[in-house]
């Protein structure tokens, strides 16, 4: 009986290491989620400020090749410009329009390219995320059949022990006859 308070106990002991485990296990993946959590929203915030850096100085150097030649021109030009005033108007519109097209056409390049690259992205954080998750079940299944596996060799070991217990608890019932047997012949003889 005590052997077997014993035994209940080591297994009780043994559950409660095991549950401490898988908690400790559970908690820290809850804070390396958080913490790659943090470090992507720290990331797309870079990349954010990036982005809006990078479109204000394209629209910078945009304006300032479309503002620069027309600050050129010098002011003693000024007569000649208001003589050939409707060409100039016309050029300057047309320059404007130029530009503003050349910049649309960059607009749209840069947007797309963006969202190419958050295609990208995206996709191959689904693809991490996706192989994660398959690795994880794996791994599970692979833990769940060990364990399975180690209860069965347990069940096995505990029968084989029983039946050795039987077999020799039935071997020493017989001795035991045995040697009443042969006492009670002994003392047949003698007399």
């Amino acid at each position: 009986a005590r052997k077997k308070k014993e035994k209940e106990k080591a297994e009780a002991e043994e559950k409660r290491r095991i549950a401490a485990v898988v908690i400790q296990r559970n908690e820290r993946g809850r804070q390396a989620r958080k913490t790659l959590k943090m470090k992507r929203a720290d990331a797309a915030l870079r990349l954010w400020a990036v982005v809006r850096i990078q479109a204000a100085a394209r629209s910078m150097i945009a304006r300032r090749d479309v503002v620069r030649p027309l600050q050129a021109v010098k002011a003693c030009e000024w007569e000649q410009m208001i003589i050939d005033g409707a060409a100039l108007e016309v050029s300057r519109m047309a320059r404007g329009f130029l530009a503003r097209r050349r910049f649309q056409k960059l607009v749209a390049v840069r947007e797309e390219k963006a969202t190419m690259l958050s295609k990208v992205y995206r996709g191959h954080v689904g693809r991490r995320k996706a192989k994660r998750v398959r690795d994880d079940v794996a791994h599970r299944e692979v833990h769940a059949k060990m364990h399975n596996n180690a209860i069965i060799i347990q069940s096995n070991y505990r029968v084989w022990v029983a039946v050795r217990a039987k077999e020799r608890k039935q071997y020493e019932v017989r001795e035991a006859r045995l040697q009443i047997k042969f006492r009670e012949e002994a003392v047949v003889r003698i007399q």
